[in-house]
């Protein structure tokens, strides 16, 4: 297919609206990259355009021909402290499920009220940069072993996550993201959790069908990961296999000490090594390219 893709390119970060051009192009596809302020006929030929979050509907409005859109955040948070943005959020999807004739949502809850426009679809691992890092012995001089990755700005149940793991593990827990621990990417992200034994994901959001991205990125760079049990979630990945669920933070704490302790090393290698190997198998972006292209051709002849 022909696809114009509509979206703040070369933004960095994790550089998934580069993920998503290359995966579609090695699926055969053809795809021109432009800025999401693109309008008017210049979609003219393509089989359709695919955006990932505009904050201006405008352009989208007046662009001729199909329009996709592949929205990777959580529409409606469960944390009090961010009700006006969940429903700023909330509107805004609104407007979006008028504008655009198919929209790809990775919040499960959400793509279930409309079936007849919305589809579930997960984001995926970057197979241009998935594979085990170069571990080092010691971060900033600290003897760091445990790795949360995530802002603390979303709500207080991110923000106390960060901070009992932090008042429980000390100088063994390094947290991300934050003001003074900027984000790392790539290649760079992919050394840091190689010198870790444990890579956490936070209790919040998640639902049965929503999650983060960490989760395929954190096992896609061959992290031993500990991840809040998610009903659709443990269908991608085998507990105790390829990745290990924690069902609250007593029961998560429990697994770290476990988990920590030089006699499950090799088991803790084990499950990080078959983790990377789902990930190649199943839920890199090509899959979900794959997804996604087969849902348009299906639902917009």
């Amino acid at each position: 297919m022909k696809i114009l893709y509509a979206a703040r390119h070369n933004n960095g970060g994790n550089e998934d609206e580069a993920a998503i051009a290359y995966a579609l192009r090695e699926l055969g596809h053809t795809v021109h990259c432009v800025g999401e302020e693109v309008t008017g006929g210049a979609a003219a030929g393509y089989d359709f355009t695919l955006y990932n979050k505009p904050m201006n509907l405008d352009p989208a409005m007046g662009l001729h021909g199909r329009k996709v859109m592949y929205f990777f955040d959580l529409v409606q948070h469960p944390d009090f402290e961010l009700g006006p943005q969940t429903a700023q959020r909330v509107r805004w999807m609104e407007h979006v499920r008028h504008i655009f004739d198919l929209v790809f949502l990775t919040d499960g809850d959400c793509a279930a009220r409309h079936p007849d426009r919305f589809v579930h679809l997960m984001q995926g691992a970057d197979e241009r940069v998935i594979g085990p890092g170069k571990a080092s012995r010691v971060v900033n001089n600290e003897p760091f072993r445990i790795l949360f990755t995530g802002g603390t700005m979303h709500g207080e149940g991110r923000r106390t996550f960060a901070e009992q793991l932090k008042e429980h593990y000390r100088g063994r827990f390094l947290h991300i993201g934050d003001k003074r621990q900027p984000k790392l990417y790539g290649r760079k992200l992919a050394n840091l959790m190689a010198t870790m034994k444990i890579v956490v994901c936070p209790d919040t959001p998640v639902t049965d069908v929503y999650w983060s991205n960490r989760v395929y990125q954190a096992t896609g760079y061959g992290a031993f990961v500990l991840h809040p049990r998610c009903a659709l979630l443990e269908t991608q990945y085998e507990d105790g296999k390829e990745i290990v669920f924690y069902d609250n933070r007593d029961h998560l704490f429990e697994l770290i000490d476990a988990y920590l302790s030089p006699v499950n090393d090799g088991e803790r290698c084990r499950i990080a090594a078959a983790g990377l190997e789902r990930v190649k198998r199943e839920h890199l972006y090509r899959h979900r390219c794959e997804q996604l292209v087969a849902e348009v051709q299906r639902r917009l002849p």
